[in-house]
């Protein structure tokens, strides 16, 4: 059996514990976040989650830029034991396509630059229920699916 504090999302609980100030992760912009912070975040983005109805075993499919948020997104994802589908950011087409449907994911994490490539193949997703894009500002394409923006996310 895994040992649980080697689980990363535990394991940052611990650091959360142990040292709550210190650094955990910075980007080139000088943003920051400490284990303390870190651990607050990617709980809150599990909830997030959990509220549009991703559970315990489910697929997540996720198509952000490195950034924290991708981070969190992924983090969030595990805290609730579901499974992160990372989409590489140059996915198009059919690409995408098969990505979501054979991951069968009801969930989309997506950032606003690339929701136009899923409305291309928005009408050959059975499975896709709800996608959530945490960076939304202004009007978004009109999708087949529950869309959840970044405000309302969390």
């Amino acid at each position: 059996m895994i040992d649980r504090d080697k689980v990363l999302p535990h394991r940052i609980a611990t650091l959360a514990d142990e040292r709550p100030d210190e650094t955990a992760m910075l980007d080139v912009a000088g943003r920051s976040l400490t284990w303390s912070q870190l651990q607050t975040e990617f709980q809150r983005w599990a909830g997030a989650l959990r509220a549009v109805g991703v559970a315990t075993g489910d697929h997540v499919v996720t198509m952000l830029p490195n950034s924290f948020e991708a981070y969190l997104a992924w983090l969030g994802t595990s805290w609730l034991r579901a499974l992160e589908v990372p989409a590489n950011n140059m996915y198009r087409g059919e690409t995408l396509r098969y990505l979501i449907e054979n991951s069968q994911a009801r969930t989309v994490v997506i950032a606003q630059r690339y929701v136009d490539r899923l409305t291309l193949v928005a009408d050959d997703l059975n499975l896709l229920e709800t996608v959530v894009v945490p960076d939304a500002e202004g009007e978004l394409p009109e999708l087949p699916f529950r869309v959840v923006r970044g405000d309302d996310f969390l």
